[in-house]
Formats: C-alpha cells, structure tokens, sequence
C-alpha cells in the first residue's frame, strides 16, 4: 500500500485503545468509534478522558461515528466535537427502539494552518 500511496500516514490506536489522536496542521484531531457514550454524552465522555490522559484528551476537534446522524458542538476551551452521519443512515434495531432513524451522509470537513474549515464542511 505506501509505495501506491507514498504520502499517506497510517495512524492506528495504541493497543487496547479505542481512539487515536494525532496531529493535522496545527490541529490535534481525535478520533473514536462513539459507541463508549450514549447519545447525548459524547463531550462529557470526551472531557472525562483526561482523567485517564487517553488518546483524545489532547484533541482540539473530535469526530465520532456510531450515532447515524450529523451533530456538530463547541465546547470546552475552543474544542470542536462533531459528529458523522452513517453512510447506511441507520438501523432498524434503533428505529424500532427510538422512533428516530438517520439520514445516509458522508462528512466532508477541511483542517488547514489556521484550523478546521467550517466552509467546507459538507455533508453528501
């Protein structure tokens, strides 16, 4: 795969982690599955992993899946936590739970020098 692909970094979690955090641009960018919350919890959930100094502790943006909706928070000391749509849009186990389903998306969002581009965040 890297000599198709030379400039490509593979960032993978540490061992029995269930997050990854690393750095694009100036932009420390977590990354968790969302499935250690339940809805509604994620930024608190985020916030207690500084307890543990896990992977995402140190992010400023962090983008969970899991939920099958679009949801994007400020919070904490400018952080970002935004929240992926699922390409499938759902399930049927939680439709016939909740009463809400999700709309299929993909999260299209750009980090640069100065930051995450809310401009280009798009979600098809």
């Amino acid at each position: 795969m890297q000599k198709h692909f030379p400039k490509v970094k593979w960032e993978f979690p540490d061992t029995y982690s269930e997050s990854v955090c690393f750095r694009v641009f100036n932009t420390q960018l977590g990354l968790a599955h969302g499935h250690q919350y339940r809805p509604g919890g994620a930024t608190k959930w985020w916030s207690g992993q500084a307890h543990g100094d896990l992977a995402v502790a140190r992010a400023d943006v962090l983008c969970t899946g899991h939920l099958h909706h679009f949801a994007m928070q400020a919070t904490g000391n400018d952080k970002l936590w935004i929240q992926a749509p699922a390409l499938d849009g759902g399930s049927a186990w939680f439709q016939n739970v909740s009463g809400e389903g999700g709309r299929a998306g993909l999260l299209i969002f750009g980090i640069d020098a100065d930051g995450v581009r809310l401009d280009m965040l798009d979600i098809l």
